[in-house]
């Protein structure tokens, strides 16, 4: 009797041929009986309902508040960029309760960091189309603090609304500005994962207004965005912003 290195050839090669026959109609022969039952088609007059996905950055535009808060144990971790001034600004917000939202974060330029700031925001409006909130955004940088408190709304469902702030500048080293900002921003679902958003910026006192637009890919707790960020006034134009975020808890 031959041993086992003394198989002829053509009977190895029977056996490896045999073994690879098998493998292969144990992956297909399931796929190709599951391709032969018929689909569940609908009838005309059945209603279909199609399960939407949650946008994960409901809670913002680009830079700035929705009247929208994080749900009550909800973590959302992020970073803005504007690559051609190597800029970055890592943050992170929770939800305190349903309607109470807290977040911090640290703008980075050229490897330094150039602030801290901390951004308490209180719904005080939850209807399914109407959400509002009252919240501040304080910068500090060694002694210095400016910020703005402010008051947003927003309008709308998840798939289209309208958000509209008015704010005001204030700072900590007594100088009185009390100035007002406003703010108009839009988003607009063009597909299950896509949105469009604008976002608007309006400081009368210095006669000027910064305008973003771009769009939202939507994973389930992923999402980026990529915006083009100009101003009127001086003509700044089509500076690119980049924005990633993690959704933790939802």
């Amino acid at each position: 009797m031959p041993g086992p290195r003394d198989t002829p050839p053509g009977s190895l090669f029977r056996r490896v041929l045999l073994a690879v026959c098998t493998l292969v109609a144990a992956t297909l022969l399931p796929a190709a009986t599951q391709a032969q039952t018929p689909p569940d088609i609908p009838e005309p007059g059945d209603t279909v309902h199609v399960i939407q996905l949650e946008d994960p950055g409901r809670t913002q535009l680009f830079l700035t508040s929705t009247g929208r808060t994080l749900r009550r144990g909800e973590l959302q971790v992020g970073v803005h960029t504007i690559p051609i001034h190597w800029s970055v600004m890592p943050s992170a917000a929770v939800g305190l309760t349903d309607r109470v939202t807290i977040t911090l974060g640290a703008p980075v330029i050229l490897g330094t960091p150039a602030a801290f700031f901390v951004a308490p925001q209180v719904q005080i409006i939850r209807r399914p189309a109407v959400q509002a909130s009252l919240g501040a955004l304080a910068f500090y940088r060694d002694d210095d603090l400016i910020g703005v408190a402010y008051g947003v709304g927003t309008f709308g469902n998840d798939d289209r609304a309208l958000s509209a702030g008015l704010g005001y500048l204030y700072t900590g080293s007594g100088d009185d500005l009390n100035e007002p900002t406003l703010s108009l921003g839009g988003e607009w679902r063009v597909g299950r994962r896509i949105k469009l958003i604008t976002e608007n910026h309006v400081a009368p006192y210095l006669a000027e207004a910064w305008l973003l637009g771009g769009m939202r890919l939507m994973g389930d707790r992923l999402h980026g965005e990529l915006a083009l960020f100009g101003t009127l006034g001086d003509s700044y134009c089509c500076v690119p912003i980049v924005n990633l975020s993690y959704s933790f808890g939802r």
